[in-house]
C-alpha cells in the first residue's frame, strides 16, 4: 500500500513538529542531567559521571575541530540523537505494521498489547501507568541491536541523551495518530528521513540564494532529494528488466513475462488507458505490477553478453543511495525473479535463502551521510524480515565512508606506520604516501566520486625510481634494487591502505555485521568502489553546480567532462563502475542532453556507450519540489559500444505544457505509466547537429535534411552580444539623455571601441524582439564601458566572463549577426 497525498502530508507535518520537540527536549534534558549539576557532581552516580565526562569531551573536541562553541555542538549532538530516536520508533512501528514484530509496542502507545503484557510481567519496572514504557523500549532496542547495531546499538552520543517521560509520551501519541496506511509503504522510512532534513536543506537554499557557497560537509544536507516511486520503478524495470530478459536468453529460458503474455496485455491496457488518463490503470498480479513501467526495447547482443548466468552473481550498486529507496524496490523485484529462476531450474529456493542472497550478494550502496545509511540498513532489514523472519544477514553491503582523514595530524602513529610499511615493501617515498592520504581525505564529501584505485595507480606511476627488494626477496635475490612488478606493488599498497583506513573509520556509519564482526568503513568503501564490478548502477545522484561548492577541485580535475555539476560527474563515474555490458540507470537533470556546457560529456557518452532509453520527465516530476527549479530525465546507458539497434525516448508531457498546478506530478506519473510520447531514434544521427544535442523528437528525415545544409554560422556567424548585468543602471531611452550625449549607431560603429560620448545606441534585443530591433535603447559605455566592466569584475571575478566579443559591439563587427543579451535572466546564444 502506497502513501496517499493526505497521509504523506500528515507524516511530513508530524515529523517536522517532532524534530523541534525532540531536539529541544533532549538538549534541555542533557543540560539538566550533566551540565547544571556542577555543585552536586560528586554526588552523581558513577554511571552518570562517566556519561557526563563522555559528553563534555565529545562536544569540546567537536567544537575545537569545527571552530564552533560548546553550546552549538551540544545542540547538534542533540539533533543527531533525536533523529536516531525517531528512526528507531518509526522502524518499530513499521515492523509492527507488517506483523514482523509482535506483540505491538509502539502501535497504540500506552494502550498497546505489548505494553500491557510488560506491565503484567514486570510490575516492579512500572511505578505508574506510563513509567514502564522507557524500560520496555530499552529492552526492545537491545534485542534489535543484535541485527541492526548501526541504528539500535551505541550510536554516537545517542545513549547519553535520555528522553524525558513527557516527551516520549508525546512522540508515541503523535506517531500513533498518523493514518495506518502510512506505515504499510516500503518507502515510509525514506520519507521520514527527507522530512526530517527538509529544514536543513531549506536553510542552505537561503544561503545559496544570498550568493553563498556550500562547504563540503554541507553537501549531504543540500543534495538530499527523495526520488518519486514511479521514477524508481521505471528505472529499475527498464534496467533490471532487460538484464533479466538477457539472462533468460543466455540460459535458453522463456521469460514468464513473455510466455504468459503479460507484456502484450500491458500494452493493450495502456492503449486503452491513453484514451482517458483521468481513470486509474488497474494492473492485476505480481508480474504485471513488476513490469508495468517496462518500455519495449531491443535487447542488444552486448546486454546479453554482459548479463550474469545466475541471479546470485548479479551485483547492483546505488552510488549515492541516501535512505535506500532504489535498493528497497530492487529487493522486491529480485525476490520475484529468484522465484522464477527456481522454476526455470526446477529447484526450490526458500524465502530465507532468497532474502539473504539479495541482502548479502546483490545489493550495494554508498552515501556520505551516515544517518542516511542508517535508514537504508533499517529499510533493507525490514524487507528481509518481511520475506522471512529467519533472514538475519551476516552483512549488508552499505557504507558511509566517514574517515575524517582531513583532520589527521602529520605525526599520527598510524600514518607514520603506513609510510614506513609502504617505503619498506614497495620503495614508495614518504611524500607520495602523504599525497595519497591527501587525496583520500576528500572521501567524506566525495563518496563514490573518489577513485581509490586511481589514487593508488597514480602513486605507483609517480614513483619513477625502482622498488627496493625487501624481506624474502632480499634473501633470494640479494639487496640490489630492481624493478618490482606493479601488480605486486598495488596489492601491497591496497593491503596497507585497508589497514590504515580501518584505524580511521568513525564506526558511526552503520555497524554492519560480518559473522558478528564489524568491518571498517574504509575497508568496505575501498571494496565497493572498484571499477568494472557492477551489472547495474542505479540511483538519483546529487544535483549541485560545482561553482556553488567551496572546494570542488577534485571533481573539476578528475571529471573534466562532467565538472559543471555533481550529477554529470556521477554519470561518468557510474559507467566506470559498471561491468562490460552492464547498465547505468539514473534520474538526472536533463541539461546534459542539450546545453553547450555539457557538449564534451554528451559527445563522449554517445560515442563510447550505448544509450538505450530516455524518460524525459522535465519539470514537475517531483511532487515535493515546487515551481520550475528542477527539470529531470531518466536515462539508461549500457557499458558497451553504441548499438545499431534503435533507441527509445519517452516524453510524457510535451514541452509546450507549461502548467504549474498541484496536480501536474500525478498527471506526469499517469502519462509515464501509459507510455505517452514514444519516440525512436538512432544516436549516430545526432552527429549531424553541432554539439550532438539529443533532439529525439526530430525524425530521421529532418535530421538528414539538416545535415545536408550548410550551418547558418558558416556564412552568417553569430556572437554573444553586450550584457550589462544591470539594465536599470546602464540602459536608457533616448529621451532620458541629452541630445548631444549619445552617439548614433553608425557613429558608434565607426568609432568603436573609442566612443567620444558617454551613451551609445544599443541593440538590446530581449523578449518580443524577434526579427528586427528598433534601436531605441542607449547604453552607458563611457571610457570603453569602464563602469559596466567594474561591476562585472566585482560580480564574477573577471569582467571577461560577461563582456565578450567587444570588438563586435555597436555594429563594428562587419558580417556578424549580434544576439542582444542585455535582458535579465539567462541569455541564450544562437
Amino acid at each position: 500500500m502506497a502513501l496517499t497525498v493526505e497521509s504523506k502530508k500528515q507524516l511530513r507535518d508530524t515529523v517536522r513538529e517532532l524534530r523541534i520537540t525532540l531536539v529541544k527536549d533532549l538538549q534541555d534534558s542533557a543540560k539538566e542531567r550533566y551540565l547544571l549539576v556542577v555543585k552536586q557532581k560528586p554526588k552523581l552516580p558513577a554511571e552518570r559521571l562517566e556519561h557526563r565526562r563522555r559528553l563534555l569531551a565529545a562536544i569540546r573536541q567537536r567544537a575545537e575541530e569545527r571552530g564552533t562553541d560548546d553550546d552549538l555542538e551540544l545542540e547538534l549532538a542533540a539533533r543527531e540523537a533525536a533523529a536516531t530516536w525517531l528512526n528507531r520508533l518509526v522502524l518499530i512501528r513499521q515492523l509492527e505494521a507488517f506483523c514482523v514484530l509482535t506483540p505491538a509496542v509502539v502501535s497504540g502507545a500506552w494502550n498497546s498489547s505489548g505494553y500491557k503484557q510488560f506491565r503484567n510481567w514486570a510490575p516492579d519496572l512500572c511505578e505508574d501507568e506510563t513509567s514502564g514504557m522507557a524500560p520496555l523500549l530499552t529492552l526492545l532496542f537491545t534485542e534489535l541491536a543484535q541485527s541492526l547495531p548501526g541504528l539500535f546499538g551505541d550510536v554516537g552520543l545517542t545513549n547519553l541523551f535520555v528522553m524525558p517521560p513527557a516527551t516520549l509520551r508525546r512522540v508515541l501519541e503523535q506517531l500513533d495518530a498518523i493514518d495506518d496506511g502510512a506505515w504499510n509503504d516500503d518507502l515510509t522510512l525514506g520519507w521520514v528521513y527527507q522530512f526530517w532534513n527538509d529544514p536543513d536543506r531549506e536553510a542552505l537554499d537561503v544561503k545559496l540564494n544570498a550568493h553563498g557557497r556550500l562547504e563540503p560537509h554541507e553537501l549531504a544536507s543540500k543534495t538530499q532529494m527523495f526520488t518519486e516511486r514511479y521514477m524508481v520503478d521505471w528505472l529499475l524495470q527498464n534496467s533490471l528488466g532487460p538484464t533479466w530478459l538477457a539472462m533468460c536468453k543466455k540460459n535458453g529460458w522463456n521469460a514468464e513475462v513473455e510466455s504468459q503474455g503479460v507484456l502484450a496485455r500491458l500494452e493493450a491496457l495502456r492503449a486503452e488507458w491513453r484514451k482517458d488518463l483521468t481513470q486509474p490503470m488497474e494492473v492485476s498480479g505480481a508480474l504485471e505490477e513488476n513490469w508495468k513501467y517496462y518500455v519495449r526495447q531491443p535487447l542488444t547482443d552486448a546486454t546479453v553478453a554482459g548479463a550474469p548466468k545466475r541471479l546470485r552473481e548479479l551485483k547492483l550498486l546505488d552510488p549515492a543511495c541516501g535512505s535506500g529507496h532504489f535498493l528497497v524496490v530492487a529487493f522486491g523485484l529480485l525476490a520475484a525473479l529468484y522465484r522464477e529462476e527456481a522454476r526455470h531450474l526446477g529447484v526450490q529456493y526458500s524465502e530465507r535463502d532468497i532474502a539473504l542472497w539479495i541482502l548479502e550478494d546483490n545489493l550495494h550502496g554508498v552515501d556520505i551521510d551516515p544517518r542516511a545509511v542508517q535508514i537504508a540498513a533499517a529499510a533493507l532489514y525490514l524487507q528481509g524480515q518481511r520475506l522471512s523472519e529467519d533472514a538475519v544477514p551476516r552483512r549488508l553491503n552499505l557504507v558511509a565512508p566517514v574517515l575524517q582523514l582531513g583532520k589527521l595530524k602529520r605525526d599520527d602513529e598510524t600514518l607514520t606506520k603506513l609510510e614506513a610499511d609502504l617505503r619498506a615493501e614497495t620503495g614508495i617515498p614518504t611524500e607520495l604516501t602523504v599525497q595519497l592520504i591527501e587525496v583520500l581525505s576528500g572521501v567524506d564529501h566525495l563518496g563514490t566520486l573518489l577513485r581509490v584505485g586511481d589514487a593508488i595507480e597514480k602513486a605507483i606511476e609517480a614513483h619513477e625510481g625502482v622498488f627496493a627488494r625487501t624481506g624474502k626477496q632480499k634473501e633470494m635475490f640479494g639487496a640490489l634494487p630492481v624493478p618490482l612488478d606493479k601488480t605486486v606493488a598495488k596489492q601491497a599498497v591496497r593491503e596497507r591502505l585497508d589497514a590504515f583506513l580501518a584505524a580511521h573509520s568513525t564506526g558511526e556509519d552503520l555497524g554492519v555485521r560480518l559473522r558478528g564482526e564489524q568491518l571498517s568503513a574504509g575497508l568496505r568503501f575501498a571494496e565497493l568502489v572498484r571499477e568494472g564490478t557492477y551489472h547495474l548502477v542505479v540511483g538519483n545522484p546529487p544535483y549541485q553546480g560545482t561553482s556553488k561548492i567551496r572546494d570542488a577541485k577534485y571533481v573539476t580535475k578528475n571529471y573534466p567532462r562532467g565538472k559543471s555539476d555533481l550529477y554529470a560527474a556521477f554519470i561518468e563515474r557510474g559507467l566506470e563502475l559498471c561491468a562490460p555490458g552492464g547498465g547505468l540507470a539514473m534520474v538526472t537533470m536533463r541539461s546534459w542532453m542539450f546545453l553547450s556546457g555539457y557538449t564534451a560529456l554528451r559527445q563522449w557518452l554517445l560515442k563510447t556507450f550505448d544509450l538505450r532509453i530516455i524518460g524525459d520527465v522535465d519539470r514537475g516530476a517531483f511532487e515535493e519540489v515546487p515551481d520550475e527549479v528542477v527539470a529531470t530525465a531518466m536515462v539508461v546507458f549500457r557499458r558497451s559500444a553504441p548499438s545499431s539497434e534503435v533507441s527509445v525516448a519517452m516524453q510524457p508531457t510535451p514541452q509546450s505544457d507549461k502548467t504549474r498546478d498541484g496536480g501536474r506530478t500525478a498527471r506526469k506519473r499517469a502519462a509515464v505509466l501509459a507510455q505517452v510520447g514514444r519516440y525512436e531514434f538512432h544516436v549516430r544521427a545526432f552527429a549531424a547537429i553541432s554539439g550532438s544535442p539529443i533532439l529525439y523528437v526530430l525524425s530521421p528525415v529532418a535530421l538528414r535534411r539538416y545535415g545536408a545544409q550548410a550551418p547558418v554560422g558558416s556564412h552568417s556567424p553569430a556572437r554573444f552580444g553586450l550584457n550589462t548585468g544591470n539594465n536599470v543602471r546602464f540602459v536608457r531611452r533616448p529621451w532620458e539623455v541629452a541630445v548631444d550625449g549619445f552617439e548614433s549607431l553608425s557613429a558608434a560603429a565607426s568609432a568603436a571601441p573609442n566612443l567620444r560620448l558617454p551613451w551609445a545606441r544599443y541593440l538590446k534585443g530581449s523578449k518580443g524582439v524577434e526579427w528586427i530591433d528598433p534601436g531605441d535603447a542607449l547604453v552607458r559605455w563611457e571610457s570603453s564601458g569602464l563602469e559596466v566592466k567594474v561591476l562585472a569584475e566585482f560580480m564574477y571575478g573577471s569582467y571577461t566572463r560577461q563582456i565578450r566579443n567587444e570588438r563586435c559591439y555597436f555594429g563594428a563587427g562587419v558580417g556578424f549577426t549580434m544576439i542582444g543579451a542585455a535582458f535579465s535572466g539567462t541569455p541564450e546564444v544562437a
